[in-house]
């Protein structure tokens, strides 16, 4: 099942390539590529569940805010039809996105720990540091070679935002931005 997770990568990368070239299959890519991962992490979590603890039910709860935190961070706080239908050329800078520049990889990397320690599952395990991996090539490449081109203010996000790894200044930030945001939803 990994290796399936591992294609769902090189398609969401596909998914960046054809986001900025403005190919109509982008959205084809998109849903493959978060399917197929998905897909390898449910299938392997189900063929590894044993319960020989209720210790183990501890890790549940930190697998699902991880996991909400990772939904959130993609599909919520960027807005579905703002980030993925219209393709805006400006940096969101706000929220998880002022803790790193990629907050997915940490949620999805944590999830995946907490599943597999949860799980007692070895093959969670490796696909964790594996998707792990990947997600990190993937962002690099993003960085690199899409995003410069694809928002015209990135440059200067690079420089404010930590990539991968948070920093207490960088947390303080994401505080203050949910906080400005919950206040003026009021």
């Amino acid at each position: 099942m990994i290796y399936i997770g591992i294609i769902g990568f090189f398609f969401l990368a596909l998914y960046d390539y054809t986001t900025l070239t403005k190919r109509p299959t982008r959205f084809i890519t998109g849903i493959a590529g978060f399917s197929l991962i998905s897909f390898s992490i449910l299938y392997e979590s189900i063929t590894s569940f044993t319960l020989t603890s209720y210790y183990q039910l501890l890790g549940f709860p930190f697998a699902l805010l991880f996991f909400a935190l990772l939904i959130y961070s993609l599909f919520i706080e960027l807005s579905f039809k703002t980030t993925y239908i219209k393709n805006p050329n400006t940096t969101y800078k706000e929220g998880t996105y002022a803790l790193t520049r990629h907050p997915g990889v940490l949620w999805l990397f944590l999830m995946m720990m907490a599943l597999s320690l949860s799980l007692y599952s070895s093959s969670l395990f490796y696909m964790a540091l594996v998707f792990t991996f990947m997600n990190t090539l993937y962002v690099l490449w993003q960085e690199n070679v899409i995003f410069i081109k694809q928002f015209t203010d990135y440059a200067s996000y690079q420089q404010s935002t930590p990539f991968l790894i948070p920093s207490i200044k960088s947390f303080k930030k994401m505080i203050k931005t949910l906080n400005r945001r919950n206040t003026s939803c009021n």
